[in-house]
C-alpha cells in the first residue's frame, strides 16, 4: 500500500470519528437544552388554616404573588403573580432544590407583605420544610398574618403541588383568656398586693415575630390603695411599684407554679412600669414562651415582689386563643 494511500485513509478515519464525536456532542446539547427549555405546571394551594378559623371569617386568598429561588439551573422567578389559590406556576424539567416564596396577598381586603429578610436568593430555607412559618405584616397597617408551609416542593422538581395556609390578626386585640386571677405565694415577709390583670383592651398582642412568637401587653391593676405619685413611686398598699417584676413561663404541661424550680424562677425578670393611660394600675410587655396564637398555649404569668429580704410570688394563668380578622 502507498504512503499516499495511508495518509489518506488516516485521514478519512480521523474525519469519521469527528463527525461521530462531534454529533455525539450536539446531541448532547440539543438533549441538555430543550431540557431547560421544557416547563412543567405546578399547583399553588394557598388557603385559609380552618383549625384556626372557628367562625369562617376568613376569605380566600387572591392575589397571591410568588417568587421562585433556589433552582439548581439557576432558574428563577420573581413578582409572579398567581392569583387565587389553585393556580398554577412553571418550573424547569427535572429541576432540584427550588423554593416557592409566598412575596404578598389579599385577604379580607388586607393587603400583607412577606418581610424582606424572607426573600431573595440568599434566603432560601425559609420555605422548603413542612411547618416553616413567616409572619406578614399588612401593608399600611396594624394586621398580622402567619403563613405556614404545608406541602413544599419535592427535591426532584417534576410536577406536583405546594400548599401553604394562611391565619391573620389584629395587632392590639385581645386574644387572651384568663384563669385564675392571682394566686399569692409568699416565701418571706409580705404578701404581693392584689393585683388583677385587666382582660379585654388592656391585654392585647402587641407583635408576632418572624417565628411566630407573641409579644402580650399586660396591665395589672391594683385592687387596694393606690397612690399615683406619677411613676414608680405610685403604690398599691404602700408598696413602690418599683419593687415588681413579671416573667411569663409554659404552663402548657398542666404545671402549677409550685412546681417551677428555681431555674425557672431565675429567668429574666421584666420590670413593670406606671401605666399612664390606665388608672391605679402598672403594664409590662412580656414576650411569649413560644407560638401561643396556634398552640392555644396555657402560660403562667408570675409577678414577683422583692424588697430587701421580702420576697413573694402573685401568679395567673393565661391562655392564648387563636383569633382571625
Amino acid at each position: 500500500m502507498s504512503v499516499k494511500k495511508i495518509t489518506r485513509n488516516f485521514f478519512l478515519s480521523l474525519y469519521t470519528l469527528c463527525i461521530i464525536s462531534c454529533s455525539v456532542e450536539n446531541d448532547d446539547e440539543v438533549a441538555t437544552k430543550e431540557q431547560e427549555e421544557t416547563l412543567v405546571d405546578h399547583k399553588l394551594l394557598f388557603q385559609k388554616d380552618v383549625t384556626q378559623d372557628t367562625f369562617n371569617l376568613l376569605t380566600d386568598a387572591s392575589s397571591i404573588i410568588i417568587d421562585i429561588e433556589g433552582c439548581t439551573s439557576g432558574y428563577r422567578q420573581t413578582g409572579l403573580l398567581i392569583g387565587a389559590t389553585g393556580g398554577t406556576f412553571q418550573l424547569r424539567d427535572s429541576d432540584q432544590n427550588c423554593e416557592v416564596f409566598i412575596r404578598s396577598f389579599v385577604a379580607d381586603n388586607h393587603v400583607y407583605l412577606a418581610p424582606l429578610d424572607k426573600l431573595g436568593e440568599d434566603n432560601t430555607g425559609s420555605w422548603d420544610t413542612a411547618d416553616d412559618e413567616v409572619t406578614f405584616h399588612e401593608n399600611n397597617g396594624q394586621s398580622l398574618a402567619i403563613v405556614k408551609v404545608g406541602t413544599p416542593l419535592a427535591t426532584n422538581v417534576d410536577g406536583g403541588t405546594v400548599a401553604f395556609t394562611f391565619r391573620t390578626f389584629d395587632q392590639g386585640t385581645s386574644a387572651v383568656n384568663t384563669f385564675n386571677q392571682g394566686t399569692n405565694i409568699t416565701l418571706t415577709g409580705t404578701d404581693v398586693p392584689n393585683f388583677k390583670i385587666l382582660e379585654g383592651a388592656d391585654l392585647v398582642i402587641s407583635d408576632i415575630n418572624a417565628d411566630g412568637k407573641a409579644t402580650f401587653d399586660v396591665v395589672f391593676e391594683c385592687q387596694g390603695a393606690w397612690v399615683d405619685n406619677d411613676g414608680d413611686t405610685s403604690t398599691c398598699d404602700t408598696i413602690a411599684i418599683s419593687n415588681f417584676s413579671a416573667q411569663i413561663l409554659d404552663a402548657s404541661s398542666d404545671k402549677d407554679f409550685a412546681t417551677f424550680d428555681n431555674a425557672n424562677l431565675d429567668a429574666t425578670w421584666v420590670n413593670v412600669a406606671d401605666d399612664a393611660d390606665v388608672a391605679n394600675s402598672m403594664s409590662v410587655t412580656l414576650p411569649a414562651v413560644n407560638a401561643p396564637l396556634e398552640n392555644n398555649l396555657l402560660m403562667l404569668v408570675v409577678l414577683r415582689y422583692v424588697d430587701g429580704t421580702n420576697k413573694a410570688y402573685r401568679w395567673y394563668y393565661l391562655q392564648a386563643l387563636p383569633m382571625s380578622n
